[in-house]
């Protein structure tokens, strides 16, 4: 074994000499051929002025341009490449800290429509020390991941966009890591590797069929995929188990993760937002944490787990059966009335909830702010009417308040059975109904409604779409809705707006006019000059100061595309206006969200809705969303 590792280690040596003679060699040729062609240059001008014929020169020298090109591929072909540890191709081009000759001959640059080659790829898996791949928006064909599994150095491996991939099969001594998102076409995931640590996998919309084997995998996380049906697992140290918005997934699944499954050491389980699993039913001697949120067809859980400590079935409408297994005894919840204790009023658990909270600013301004109890209450009863709606059926607003019950403290239901059709004029009535009947719950002693909350009862109440819009305007009214920034944490809304700034700083000609449209829209909506609010107060003066003293140029003016990065300014920077003798005077950093909610709510809630209805959130504001809505 020591002779043989001598041996590669000797082999590695003379691989890197032989690259940096290649690179001498290449290098060197080119100094000789640039001294040549200065010589001829100066010669032949000298002569060209002697003899009075300049148009002899331009001729003289666009004749060697050929021969240059040519002479220049030759050069090429004497590199040899060098080490090669991390690679990247991207839709733009290829970045890697390698000198651009041996790009020439080892890597590709990744344009769109670009198709990696076989040679080029067992040239560099030969090498045997590339660590780490990544690929973005490049088609990629089979013989990619036949000569990565023959890599046996590979570490890490990142696939995002590549749309013509259809399956991947993996079988590595080496990979640690891989994480592949919005491979459009693949259908089917084969991965074998001992040492293989981490995986996940977002929105490879078309992925079917997932098989995993290692022996050091504690963390998998496979999220939105939503056509998912067959996973299988054989994973020894495998402790946690990600499949948010798996909406395929069904009642089989349980075989996967019960006592003798592949995952014996699972402790933590999420299957939020699995919207087809009606029924979950295993035995897990470990399992400590299930989640269960937002699975809207789940009506049964048995579960027989010794270390179960925490469960969550926020959001599950349809849920009859729940027996756990010794820790909470036989006790089976039902909505029958096993458990009559269980269903409370809105009234009764509002009382003990509250939805709002008051809130002192860092600079004495005192503001309304939800609480998580508000912000559950609001968003479940919300998709409750969303869900009777998609599955063919609505109210048509004719529910009143105690019809809305709260049950075992996270589940919220409406006991009058829909009779409606489910038309959108209905579906509208109940929302503007739901608004109507809890707006009352999130206002505080001075009738003040809470940040974020006045725009969604009022985007509830008064939509800006109706029953005779289009189909496109109709989803994309109720994507905002279901993501409307009154449902956000106060870190979220900060993260989106640094984020929207950010996109729209990075933005192409077109997709930038598009977005400009949106903002001249929103200058329609001012009712005052937002600099006269800003002006003040304290906090947002110094800020807005402090921006003009750094440019003079770029102050800022009464239109919603300055107002959208005094914004960014404020929650970027706004927590250095609060240090004073070297102590930050700001309990929280979510005060900036507050303030910001507290003055421009409305302007904030207005954004994400244009920004919605016009924009789609695509272009370079789909990863935005894609963050934001995760």
């Amino acid at each position: 074994m020591v002779r043989k590792e001598k041996k590669q280690k000797k082999g590695q040596k003379k691989e890197q000499k032989k690259g940096r003679k290649g690179g001498d060699r290449q290098e060197n040729g080119w100094g000789v051929l640039r001294t040549m062609m200065m010589c001829f240059m100066v010669f032949s001008a000298a002569l060209c002025c002697y003899w009075g014929c300049w148009w002899w020169w331009f001729f003289l020298v666009a004749s060697t341009i050929p021969f240059v090109l040519q002479l220049k591929r030759r050069l090429m072909k004497f590199a040899k490449p060098e080490i090669v540890e991390q690679l990247k191709i991207i839709d733009q081009g290829t970045a890697c800290d390698i000198p651009a000759y041996i790009l020439h001959k080892v890597l590709f640059l990744g344009y769109k429509g670009f198709m990696l080659s076989w040679g080029n790829l067992q040239e560099m898996a030969r090498s045997q020390c590339l660590k780490r791949v990544e690929v973005v928006n490049v088609k990629l064909s089979e013989c990619f991941f036949q000569a990565l599994s023959s890599c046996e150095t590979l570490q890490t491996l990142e696939l995002n966009s590549c749309d013509l991939v259809t399956s991947i099969s993996l079988d590595s001594s080496s990979l640690e890591n891989i994480r592949l998102t919005r491979l459009s076409k693949c259908t089917d995931l084969n991965l074998r590797s001992p040492k293989l640590s981490k995986i996940e996998v977002y929105k490879c919309s078309a992925l079917k069929h997932v098989s995993i084997t290692s022996d050091v995998l504690e963390r998998l996380v496979l999220r939105k995929l939503e056509v998912l049906a067959d996973l299988s697992l054989k994973c020894k140290t495998l402790v946690e188990v990600d499949l948010t918005g798996c909406e395929s997934l069904q009642r089989t699944i349980s075989e996967v993760f019960s006592d003798g499954g592949g995952c014996p050491m699972l402790t933590r389980l999420v299957l939020d937002n699995c919207k087809s699993l009606d029924m979950i039913k295993f035995r897990n001697a470990l399992l400590s944490s299930i989640s269960l949120s937002g699975c809207l067809a789940m009506k049964s859980l048995l579960l027989s787990c010794l270390n179960l400590t925490q469960v969550n079935l926020n959001n599950c409408p349809r849920l009859q059966t729940i027996s756990f297994t010794p820790v909470f005894g036989d006790c089976v919840f039902s909505n029958s009335g096993d458990c009559p204790t269980a269903d409370k009023s809105v009234k009764d658990y509002m009382a003990e909830n509250p939805a709002v909270a008051s809130y002192t600013l860092y600079n004495g301004v005192e503001t309304c702010v939800g609480t998580s109890e508000g912000v559950s209450l609001l968003q479940g009863f919300l998709n409750i009417v969303l869900l009777m709606f998609y599955s063919g059926h609505s109210w048509g607003g004719s529910f009143e308040e105690d019809d809305l019950v709260v049950r075992n403290g996270s589940q919220y239901d409406i006991k009058l059975a829909p009779t409606e059709p489910a038309t959108f004029a209905n579906l509208l009535s109940d929302l503007s109904k739901l608004a109507k009947l809890l707006s009352g719950y999130y206002e505080n002693g001075k009738k003040e409604m809470a940040n974020y909350f006045k725009h969604l009862s009022e985007s509830m109440q008064r939509p800006r779409v109706s029953s005779n819009s289009s189909e496109t305007e109709k989803r994309r009214y109720l994507k905002f809705l279901r993501h409307h920034p009154a449902f956000a944490s106060p870190s979220q809304r900060i993260e989106l707006i640094k984020s929207i700034w950010h996109a729209f700083k990075r933005m192409g000609i077109s997709e930038a006019f598009s977005f400009r449209d949106v903002m001249i829209k929103l200058n329609s909506l001012f009712k005052e000059k937002w600099t006269k609010i800003v002006i003040a107060n304290e906090l947002l003066h110094k800020v807005y100061r402090d921006k003009r003293k750094q440019n003079q140029r770029s102050h800022y003016k009464d239109v919603a595309q300055d107002l959208l990065r005094f914004i960014r300014n404020l929650f970027v920077h706004g927590a250095e206006h609060t240090i004073e003798n070297g102590l930050q005077m700001m309990e929280n950093i979510d005060e900036l969200d507050y303030l910001a909610g507290h003055y421009f709510s409305v302007f904030i809630g207005d954004l994400m809705y244009y920004l919605v209805l016009q924009l789609d959130m695509t272009g370079k504001l789909r990863k935005v969303w894609d963050d934001y809505a995760l």
